[in-house]
């Protein structure tokens, strides 16, 4: 189990078919260096790619002062911390039913939530950046989508970096399939759950 972003980061250059590992993820190497660019936009892209309970948030909402826009009557801003928003319920706790249609715009530099309602609680992936609170599933998955980046970056051989970054997207995108599978089996809704095929389309 990783327990560090170099753990996960070392995973990655094993599976990109790069023979150096690291020790820091400041070391001088070029290895550090690519590591070290691309691990922030992967931890984020891959928190965004499926709804991971380690990750995921409750939060309710006070609408803003400036009022709604764009055919919606409220708008809300989003907490600092939030990936991506996975679900918007009509009041604090609310059934399954109670979700309401919504869409996320962004103003001021600020990403906001539009809905036609006053009072709402969002459902959503936080920002969790601990690999000691990841799940195994997880620690799999940005293992994979940073190999596949590495691989086209430090590769010297074309084939070779084909090979590698196919297999690691193919293996990603199963990763995040299983992930989505587990999320919906991490819950017991009060009605007939949704299926993984619409929940996956959210993302």
């Amino acid at each position: 189990m990783a327990t560090s972003a170099v753990d996960i980061c070392n995973l990655a250059l094993v599976r990109a078919g790069v023979s150096k590992v690291i020790s820091s993820l400041e070391e001088a190497s070029v290895e550090a260096g690519v590591c070290r660019v691309i691990y922030p936009t992967a931890l984020e892209a891959t928190l965004a790619a499926a709804p991971w309970p380690f990750a995921t948030k409750r939060a309710v909402l006070a609408p803003l002062a400036s009022g709604g826009r764009g055919g919606f009557a409220f708008s809300y801003a989003l907490p600092p911390d939030c990936i991506a928003v996975q679900e918007v319920f009509a009041g604090r706790r609310l059934r399954e039913d109670q979700k309401v249609p919504f869409a996320i715009e962004n103003e001021a530099e600020t990403r906001i939530l539009l809905t036609d309602h006053e009072d709402v609680e969002v459902k959503y992936t936080a920002r969790v950046e601990n690999p000691l609170v990841f799940h195994p599933l997880f620690v799999q998955a940005l293992a994979w989508h940073l190999a596949e980046d590495l691989a086209i970056s430090l590769s010297k051989d074309d084939d070779a970096t084909m090979h590698y970054a196919s297999r690691a997207n193919k293996r990603y995108i199963q990763t995040i399939h299983q992930a989505i599978a587990l999320a919906v089996g991490e819950k017991q809704p009060d009605q007939e759950p949704e299926s993984v095929f619409l929940s996956s389309r959210r993302f």
